[in-house]
């Protein structure tokens, strides 16, 4: 296993909204693990939202 340190708090912030933090975090996930792309992850958001 191998671990990350991720700012996502601090990313959120520079965002504009602390409020993103999980997507930051989704992002960081998408990245590192490869198991999704991130264009399937917007368009699950996508779905959902609506």
């Amino acid at each position: 296993m191998t671990g990350y340190y991720i700012p996502v708090n601090e990313i959120a912030s520079e965002i504009g909204s602390a409020k993103v933090a999980n997507i930051v975090m989704l992002g960081a996930y998408v990245a590192v693990s490869g198991k999704i792309s991130a264009e399937e992850i917007k368009k699950i958001i996508r779905e959902k939202a609506y």
